[in-house]
């Protein structure tokens, strides 16, 4: 990875230190100056970035965050206390540890989530889960809409520090019921 001055020369100047240490596919500079990395690489200057990682022109800020698809969930149209909305959680400059579902109290926890609905976390790939709600709440009146608080614990990434995933946790999620 290089950058070029004005006038097409290499800015040797600006540099990327070790680099990565696979193959770099794409580059994208944001409209905040932030630049996008995606390729064939885990890490960046010996620190972890899996296949994507973002940071400012002089490639110093790497930053580890997650994005939620959505964060609300509301009843199904059937009114009967299933929600059957999915979430999908991506990670940039990390990626979940665990194969396959998240363990309770060991890759997460929860609280707030109404009686009868279970809260479950699938791995879809390295870098992205999925957040669903199982079964019917027992109670599902505008009054019973919740909160619930999701929090990943460390052994849900690869880098085992949540802390150093920004969005990640704790998130807050919320039901909608209906009241027809």
């Amino acid at each position: 990875l290089l950058r070029l001055k004005l006038d097409g020369s290499v800015d040797t100047v600006w540099s990327v230190g070790l680099g990565f240490n696979g193959r770099v596919n794409a580059v994208e500079i944001q409209n905040n100056g932030k630049i996008i990395a995606g390729g064939e690489f885990d890490k960046y200057n010996d620190s972890a970035a899996w296949y994507l990682t973002r940071f400012n022109t002089s490639l110093q800020d790497i930053t580890s965050y997650a994005a939620y698809s959505d964060t609300s969930f509301d009843e199904s149209s059937a009114n009967n206390g299933a929600v059957t909305k999915l979430c999908t959680i991506t990670l940039v400059n990390d990626i979940f540890k665990p194969n396959g579902i998240f363990i309770p109290g060991v890759d997460y926890t929860v609280i707030g989530v109404p009686s009868g609905l279970t809260l479950k976390v699938v791995k879809t790939s390295k870098t992205t889960a999925q957040i669903s709600f199982i079964g019917s709440a027992t109670a599902h009146q505008k009054a019973n809409n919740a909160t619930v608080i999701l929090s990943f614990l460390d052994n849900a990434v690869y880098s085992g520090r949540v802390a150093g995933v920004n969005g990640l946790t704790p998130k807050k999620l919320t039901i909608n019921f209906n009241d027809n």
